[in-house]
């Protein structure tokens, strides 16, 4: 299954525009980009997010078969789909962590990985941000605004 970018929950897009921008964005312009990175996060309620996505993205980036693509790319790929559903397992299904170690090849850099996703997670489940691929915000709307029919009125 394809995902476009347009169409991802909230959380899924700030995760990968934050990881496109840190692999391909420039440290010496003004502002870098940990600090458009650390200022999208603020806008949520993250406090330096940069310092957060960093050291994953970097251990991701160390293995030779973890991709990103450049900023422009709609459609999304696998590894940019699994670092998404890697946030949102890490974040409400303990039992799914080994499946990234093994689809990354992280068996060496276990305890790294486990920390610093975990560190990730958190920090997107205590800002509310929305990393669930399967969840449908429009699909939602229509049925939020179809039930306030079924409201009794005076």
């Amino acid at each position: 299954m394809s995902y476009d970018y347009f169409n991802l929950p909230f959380g899924g897009q700030l995760l990968v525009w934050t990881s496109r921008m840190l692999v391909y964005g420039s440290c010496r312009s003004k502002p870098n980009k940990y600090a458009l990175i650390d200022l999208a996060f603020d806008k949520v309620g993250i406090s330096e997010g940069s310092m957060l996505l960093k050291p994953l993205v970097k251990l991701l980036r160390e293995k030779n078969n973890f991709k990103i693509q450049p900023m422009c790319e709609r459609i999304l790929i696998e590894d940019e789909v699994n670092l998404i559903n890697c946030i949102e397992d890490f974040q409400y299904n303990a039992n799914q962590k080994n499946e990234f170690i093994k689809i990354w090849n992280l068996e060496e850099s276990r305890e790294s990985f486990l920390l610093y996703a975990t560190k990730l997670a958190k920090a997107f489940k205590d800002a509310n941000l929305n990393t669930n691929l399967n969840f449908n915000e429009v699909r939602f709307n229509k049925f939020k605004n179809n039930n306030l029919n079924f409201e009794t009125r005076h």
